[in-house]
């Protein structure tokens, strides 16, 4: 019950605003016999900065890591299926994306594959652009954690949903 708390109060003082790594202060509020497992895992937002941290404060589709003169990151923890769907407020429900990655995502411009592809809807103006935002590679960038990664249901819902093929 006090770990909560505590841990909310470290996520928004760390993570990718100070460069301190999160596990280094989460380990410092762990109850002994946790074993180092971080309730987190198991609680809603405020995951932002446990997110960013996952994805290195960097935009999952554009490989973008821009910080600024106070520390905070430009990238910002998204949404998959909007908490107004009934989309949980949990990190696989959840990507690292930059402004207008993240604007293009919401409105159905963009979307991933399961095999992290990034899908762009046939009804963007400026493919061109678009192209050029994004990675080189055409794929995501994931966590190197697999717990952090996107869960497919949530792709798939935001394939049937949302993206506008």
């Amino acid at each position: 019950p006090k770990v909560a708390p505590l841990a909310r109060h470290c996520l928004r003082v760390r993570g990718c605003r100070t460069g301190v790594s999160l596990c280094e202060g989460i380990q410092a509020i762990l109850p002994s016999g946790s074993g180092g497992q971080s309730p987190l895992m198991h609680v809603a937002w405020p995951k932002v900065f446990s997110l960013l941290e996952a994805y290195d404060c960097r935009c999952a589709l554009t490989g973008l890591k821009f910080i600024n003169g106070g520390g905070r990151a430009e990238a910002q923890a998204a949404h998959i299926k909007p908490v107004e769907a009934s989309g949980p407020d949990i990190v696989t429900n959840g990507i690292a994306l930059s402004g207008t990655v993240h604007w293009m995502f919401d409105r159905g411009l963009l979307s991933l594959a399961d095999d992290l592809s990034i899908l762009l809807s046939s009804l963007i103006n400026d493919v061109d652009g678009a192209r050029k935002i994004i990675n080189p590679s055409g794929r995501a960038n994931m966590p190197v954690n697999s717990a952090f990664r996107p869960h497919p249901r949530y792709l798939e819902w935001h394939r049937a949903n949302c993206f506008k093929g």
